[in-house]
This record gives structure tokens, sequence and C-alpha cells, in this order.
């Protein structure tokens, strides 16, 4: 018996890791991501199958467009870090692989905007917690849990703590979001918040009554503050660090617990439709959304209405100035805008996104030396959504849901 065996040249060209039509490679390295922590930004990529490899050329751009031959890593390695970099300007990398006999094309490039914080992300729906780059544009890290609702980060210890409703535990992950410790409680917790000064995470779970409880940084009980109201899913908690406060929203109602003097418990009930709530680090007291508009409430209970007709779905405060940021829409015309809401004695709002992004309905500020931007998630396009202060999009991913948590590290 005769057997022909018929050989395609062309599939087998096609194998070469350095034709541009192998549909793996596409003839440069394939896999190249990249991450960024502070002022180091780290490459990786898959490794070249080729017996003459001799390493990789990095290439760097900072924003005219070209790429240049920046390093050169020898094999086998398939990583480098770049510690020559600045906050808040853009870097495009790529990587082209060399062999004795040949270089290969230049692959597809990424791009990346270092800054001095970490974002941290509860999705409740989506039952995943994830640490992001700085820019929102890059996955650090993915931890699937049951019913993850709330998140906080605490600086000192590099660990986050992340609260899940259905499971009743308070988890303590490490950077790389591996879980430390697990806390059971006898209730459902809806939010929680830190007080780094005195190293206590409170807890605001879902009773009957209302109940706060308070650990430290180990996971070890202090107290549990009973509430003099019920509290439900959906409730926010914030510290004030100014007025050594806890406040508490309820639907129309506002309490607050401080910590110190004798009128510890303060009920607000002049509030209708109560939708976000965010701490004043600067001057004390907090800003709430409401059904009308945004208000600023003082330490002391003064109320000040600072936006009219307007319904606001998220807010959050600049630690570096106490300016409020917003989402929302207006009543009247049904026109969508994003701003902010600058502090100090007068209260100019300034308006930095309209229309063209509408459906926004979380917000978180990111810090930065100079000016601060946002990250915000926008519903039906399930998409999270990283701005720079100017408005200006810097960063995206995709497959988020709506019962977002936000946190910086």
């Amino acid at each position: 018996m005769l057997l022909t065996i018929y050989w395609s040249c062309s599939d087998r060209e096609r194998l070469n890791p350095f034709d541009p039509q192998n549909p793996v490679t596409k003839g440069a390295p394939a896999g190249l991501t990249v991450t960024s922590h502070r002022k180091t930004v780290t490459l990786n990529w898959s490794p070249v199958e080729v017996n003459d490899l001799i390493g990789y050329n990095i290439y760097r751009d900072l924003g005219d467009g070209l790429h240049e031959l920046y390093h050169t890593v020898s094999a086998p390695s398939v990583a480098f870090s770049d510690s020559d970099v600045q906050y808040d300007f853009n870097y495009s990398y790529a990587v082209q692989t060399i062999t004795t006999f040949d270089i290969s094309t230049i692959s597809e490039p990424v791009v990346i905007t270092p800054g001095p914080v970490n974002i941290w992300i509860t999705d409740y729906y989506a039952m995943i917690v994830k640490r992001l780059t700085y820019d929102g544009a890059h996955v650090l890290g993915t931890l699937q849990l049951d019913s993850p609702i709330a998140v906080a980060v605490d600086t000192v210890h590099n660990q986050a703590i992340v609260a899940d409703y259905w499971d009743q535990r308070l988890f303590y992950l490490d950077l790389d979001l591996r879980i430390q410790s697990e806390i059971p409680i006898d209730s459902r917790p809806i939010d929680l918040v830190i007080d780094q000064a005195s190293g206590r995470i409170h807890a605001l779970t879902q009773t009957s009554q209302g109940l706060i409880i308070t650990y430290d940084f180990s996971g070890n009980l202090i107290e549990t503050i009973p509430l003099p109201q019920s509290v439900s899913f959906g409730n926010a908690l914030v510290y004030d660090q100014v007025e050594h406060s806890l406040w508490i929203t309820g639907s129309d109602t506002l309490l607050q617990y401080r910590f110190q003097g004798i009128n510890q418990y303060i009920l607000h009930t002049n509030l209708q439709g109560i939708e976000a709530i965010a701490a004043d680090p600067i001057a004390g007291g907090c800003w709430v959304g409401v059904d009308s508009g945004i208000v600023k409430i003082s330490g002391s209970g003064e109320i000040d209405t600072l936006k009219w007709s307007f319904k606001p779905f998220a807010i959050s405060v600049n630690p570096n100035n106490g300016d409020c940021y917003y989402t929302g829409y207006y009543y009247e015309s049904g026109a969508w805008q994003t701003g902010r809401i600058s502090s100090g004695g007068i209260h100019t709002d300034i308006a930095i996104l309209g229309d063209e992004y509408p459906d926004l309905y979380g917000i978180q500020v990111v810090p930065s030396a100079e000016s601060s931007g946002f990250i915000t998630s926008q519903v039906y396009t399930w998409k999270l959504l990283r701005f720079d202060a100017d408005g200006i999009l810097i960063g995206e991913l995709d497959n988020f849901n709506s019962g977002l948590d936000f946190a910086l590290e």
C-alpha cells in the first residue's frame, strides 16, 4: 500500500512566530499585559518558542506617537519593570523578539497611566472583588465571593476588609487578594468604614434595631453599638474623622453617632429620599444626596442646600480639599451631569461631564498630587469609566454591574 501525505508549506510557515500571518502571534510577542503600582510599571508577555532566542526589545512612547527602543531583556525572562515614570503621564509599551538571525515585528502597544493609589471594587451582583490600577484600565487581582457588598482599605497594614452580605462575614485580604482571616458575624453587613487613626473597623449590620459592630485590624471584637432605628439593604455608613462621628443613612433620616460628648445620638429628620452620603475630611460633617439635590450638613447639624432640582445617584469627596463630586440628572430637562462642588467659603458648582455620559450610578474620587480625577460606573453598558480632572477618559473596563463599592489603597 502506498500512503501519500500532503503537507501545506503555507500552513507550516504560519506556525512560525515571526510570520505576520500567524493567527496567534501576528509575527510579534503575544500576551503583552501592563500593570502599575505607584511609580513602577510592570510588563509581562508570553514566551516565544524558538531555538535561537536571545531576548526581547522593550519600546516605550511618552505620548508623541513614536515608540523608541528603551531597554533589552535577555531570554528566558518575559517580564520587565520600569521605575523611571511619573504620575499622571500616559506611557505606551511594545515588545519585539530578538533571535540570532532576526528580529520580529513590534507587538501591539499597551497603555497605562501610573498614579499614587490603586482602586478596590466590590461588585455585589457579579460576586467579585477586584483590585485595579490607578487609571482603572488594568486588573491587578480578582477574588470570587458570595455577595461582597462593601470594601475598605487599611493602608497601614496593607490589607483590605470586605463585607459579604449573604455569607455574614468580614474577609481580611492581603494586596494579592488572598484571604488572611475571616470573621463570622450574627447579622448581615451592609456597609463598613475604617477609622485609621484609632485602628477600628465599623460594620453596619442589618437587624430589626440596627447595629454597628466594631473590630480592630486583627479581627478582634471591640464593641457593639445598638442604634435607635432599624437599617436595611441600601443604607450607608460613613466615618467623620473631624467630628469623630459615624453617620448612618435611612430612607428619610440621617443618624449621627458621636464617640465623644454627652449626646451620642443626633437624629436629622428633615431630609427626604437620601440617595448617597460622603464625609467631609476637611471641614467635618458630611455631604448628602437627597431627592431634591445635594446638601452639606455641618458637624453641629446645620444644613446648607448647594444643588437644587437635581436627582443625585452618587457622591464622593476629595480627601485633599473636601470638594464633592457627584453624578445624577436634572428633573426638568432630564440632562445628566457629573461635576464637583468646591468646598470653602464660596461653593462653586463645576460641570465635568454632560449628557454624553448618561446613566452613571457610582463615583469615587481618585486623588493625585496635582489634580484629582474620578472613576464611575455606567449602567446599561456595564462599564467602569476612569476620567482625569478635565473629564478626559483615561481608562475603562467592561463587565461590571451597578451594585459597586469603591476604596482607595
